[in-house]
């Protein structure tokens, strides 16, 4: 006789039984899940390993080296192991040329026919280490001065300038866009009165509706560069000059860093993008200027105008007198001392930023030849 107890056996036996397959089951889909994963994983990492020049394609595109050679007859990159050009022909071993210093200005002398007689015989190699060492001897430069900045109501402050020109390649950029975009929508309702006679009857409404959309962006970010001689260096621009840049593109920077006790000012004095021939220009270190001391003035001013209107009040001849008097005399000082004290921070500005504006002046004046040579880079 079949009891309840017998089926709720049964049931338990093959429950238990289901359920143990069930898990063997799932934990055989897990396993094959995870082992799916991992080799996409593998794959992935795989592929993201292969570089072009597993692909073969060094075979178009050859690695450049600062080792690399300059071909004397078309200014080709070359390997410094080849013996000939591979794009005119030309016999480069030994590898010979002649870099010359004409005037404050590097030059390249391709064939001893233009060479001055003067040297002839003189050449030497001529490697891309050797015309990024001669750039970075003629256009960076850095100097370091003390730069006291005095005031007429408070005491002087010193601080340290640094001044340096670079010359330098843009390797990476990190640039974000921010947009606000955003739409203010107004409804105007015009209401009109129905009349008979003298009598109101009903109104009705006439709903416009106008919107105005005000879309603004915002540049932010940074580039990586490489200096000439080879440093790399982190720089954030502002957004006109970050919108123009591209990796590839040749720079020269012109800037002003200077250091007080309370704070540092870093004056972006010039930029120029030498691969787009663009500039920007931002005198800010020879206009720098501030107004400390300004509240000492105005706070004795008012102190004296009190001491009048109260001399007047109280009928005091002296005190008025006394309170017109140096309140003049305060005025009259102030500015004589402003006017000496602005033109000795002048005259110190100016002298600390002049080697740095003989430079950028240099560096114009030397904008296409230095185009040339970079070319070559």
């Amino acid at each position: 006789m079949i009891t309840i107890e017998s089926i709720a056996l049964v049931s338990i036996i093959i429950s238990v039984i289901a359920l143990a397959f069930e898990i063997k089951r799932n934990n055989r889909k897990f396993t094959y899940a995870v082992l799916k994963y991992e080799a996409l994983q593998a794959s992935f990492k795989q592929m993201l390993d292969v570089t072009k020049y597993d692909l073969g394609y060094f075979n178009i595109e050859r690695n450049r080296d600062n080792s690399d050679i300059i071909c004397i007859q078309c200014n080709s990159r070359l390997p410094h192991d080849l013996n000939y050009c591979v794009h005119c022909g030309e016999r480069n071993a030994p590898q010979e040329n002649l870099l010359l210093e004409e005037g404050g200005k590097y030059g390249i002398v391709s064939s001893e026919e233009n060479m001055p007689s003067v040297y002839v015989g003189q050449r030497e190699t001529f490697s891309v280490a050797k015309i990024r060492a001669c750039l970075a001897d003629l256009y960076l430069f850095t100097s370091q001065n003390q730069y006291t900045h005095k005031h007429v109501f408070c005491g002087d402050r010193v601080a340290t300038v640094s001044n340096e020109f670079i010359l330098a390649q843009i390797k990476s950029t990190e640039v974000s866009n921010n947009v606000n975009d955003k739409t203010i929508v107004t409804t105007t309702t015009t209401e009109t009165k129905h009349y008979r006679g003298n009598s109101y009857q009903y109104s009705t409404y006439n709903d416009q509706t106008s919107s105005f959309r005000n879309r603004s962006s915002t540049l932010n970010g940074k580039v990586i560069i490489e200096y000439v001689s080879g440093e790399t260096r982190v720089l954030h621009l502002r957004e006109e000059i970050l919108g123009t840049l591209d990796v590839g593109d040749w720079i020269a920077i012109a800037y002003c860093s200077t250091k007080f006790a309370e704070g540092n000012r870093y004056n972006l004095e010039y930029f120029y993008n030498i691969t787009k021939s663009k500039g920007f220009n931002n005198q800010t270190f020879l206009n720098y200027s501030d107004n400390r001391g300004a509240l000492v003035l105005k706070g004795l001013n008012i102190l004296f105008v009190i001491a009048g209107v109260t001399s007047m009040v109280f009928k005091i001849d002296l005190g008025i007198m006394m309170s017109v008097g140096l309140f003049g005399v305060l005025n009259v000082y102030a500015i004589f001392a402003a006017l000496v004290n602005s033109s000795t921070n002048s005259t110190q500005r100016k002298a600390i930023f002049k080697p740095l504006q003989a430079k950028i002046k240099e560096f114009k004046h030397s904008i296409d030849k230095l185009k040339n040579q970079l070319d070559v880079l």
